[in-house]
């Protein structure tokens, strides 16, 4: 996985554009080099509105396998998704990959089984979580980190650019998650070489 910047050197970046007017070179020495030190700080601030905030994009996706899921009677929101295996671990314990997201769309309702880490990469990503309490509803931006323990019910939906998203998954007995319905009724349960095959269930 290739990242266009570090998480560091984007914030830099962002900091030129929103914060910082003042712009010193300490190992610049600015008799010799005056008109030099002029004309680079004119480009960089010529160049500040065209810098966007924060994200972690430039990432190449051409050589992953993307798996799309989209609309399904069965369900009556709007699914459009892809999968994008990026890794798993050779006692088939955990598996890395890529969940990108169409804009306004979701995945299928689901309960992870194991471990989830996960990084938003690009775009807004929503989470709504069910708990006995109600839903608890977070909205997640790049470069947001999380990792949580397997159990919990939630859909996942992206805002209006879309969102893509880095996830590591533990596998539980052999299972990655459970693919949920009305009344959180099981309607299929990935197994490990189910879900690297690109399938929900077998």
């Amino acid at each position: 996985m290739e990242l266009g910047c570090t998480v560091n050197s984007c914030r830099m970046i962002s900091g030129v554009v929103e914060g910082a007017p003042t712009i010193t070179h300490p190992s610049i020495d600015t008799g010799r080099n005056a008109a030099n030190v002029n004309y680079i700080e004119a480009r960089i601030m010529s160049n500040a509105t065209s810098i966007k905030p924060l994200t972690l994009s430039g990432i190449n996706t051409r050589d992953i396998k993307w798996t799309h899921f989209e609309a399904d009677p069965k369900f009556d929101y709007p699914i459009d998704y892809q999968i994008g295996i990026l890794g798993t671990a050779p006692d088939g314990s955990s598996v890395d990959f890529l969940g990108k997201w169409a804009p306004n769309s979701y995945c299928h309702y689901h309960r992870h089984l194991g471990d989830t880490t996960s990084l938003i990469l690009e775009g807004e990503h929503h989470t709504v979580e069910m708990t006995d309490g109600g839903e608890i509803h977070k909205i997640r931006q790049p470069g947001d980190y999380a990792r949580k323990p397997g159990g919990d019910l939630h859909m996942e939906y992206a805002g209006p650019e879309g969102s893509l998203v880095f996830f590591s998954m533990q596998v539980v007995d052999g299972q990655i998650f459970e693919v949920l319905g009305r009344g959180d009724r099981v309607l299929a349960v990935p197994t490990f070489e189910d879900f690297v095959a690109g399938r929900l269930g077998s």
